[in-house]
């Protein structure tokens, strides 16, 4: 039986829902983006949450995510763990900002992040190999962790690097996954042990948002 690893995007914030880059700030759910993890909850395989499921429930520190995992796993019992290696990126001067005011105020770096390299960083933010380093490390131990099924709460930008992480993908590959709010990616890990990447296959990704009447 392979790992099965479900890569859990925070609900909606007030910022996701003006499409604001968050990053580093550490926002609450919107009540909307409660009602969507309540609802994912509902939507997620009856086993994970089971009483007395052996699924290791791990979270980024910033309140979002920790929301979305206590109103998933917590209701349901389960022991969550916090890992600051799967906070978001920190978008240093573009924090707060819409794509919008991002072209306007900083053209020529936002151009620079259409062919990104280990040294591409935000104006006064995280570079883009620095936050790919600590993603590795949590998804090390992902894979070290013994129960055959982790639910990781984190942000859009750490479950698109987790996913090329357990895929084996590059850069090129980071923005070909639409990654929404309340949105699930189940990555099945075949071979994995002591951390080792193993093999992969991405086995779904969907959102809530799927479900939600326009």
């Amino acid at each position: 039986m392979p790992k099965r690893v479900y890569l859990i995007r925070h609900g909606e914030t007030q910022g996701t829902a003006e499409g604001r880059l968050m990053g580093a700030t550490d926002q609450p759910l919107s009540a909307h983006g409660t009602s969507q993890v309540l609802r994912l909850a509902e939507l997620l395989p009856a086993g994970l949450l089971a009483p007395g499921a052996a699924t290791w429930c791990v979270a980024s520190p910033l309140q979002r995510a920790q929301q979305t995992a206590e109103c998933v796993a917590g209701r349901a019992g389960l022991t969550i763990t916090t890992d600051d290696d799967l906070r978001e990126m920190h978008f240093g001067a573009w924090e707060g900002l819409t794509s919008q005011e991002i072209e306007e105020r900083f053209p020529r770096e936002q151009a620079q992040w259409a062919s990104p390299t280990d040294d591409t960083a935000f104006p006064d933010g995280e570079c883009l190999g620095d936050f790919q380093e600590r993603v590795a490390r949590a998804q090390k131990r992902i894979l070290e962790r013994p129960e055959d099924a982790v639910m990781v709460f984190t942000h859009g930008g750490v479950v698109r690097e987790l996913i090329c992480g357990f895929l084996g993908l590059g850069h090129e590959s980071y923005w070909m996954f639409a990654v929404q709010p309340a949105s699930v990616a189940r990555v099945d890990v075949y071979d994995g042990a002591s951390g080792a990447p193993g093999a992969a296959a991405l086995s779904g990704l969907w959102s809530v948002h799927d479900w939600e009447v326009e």
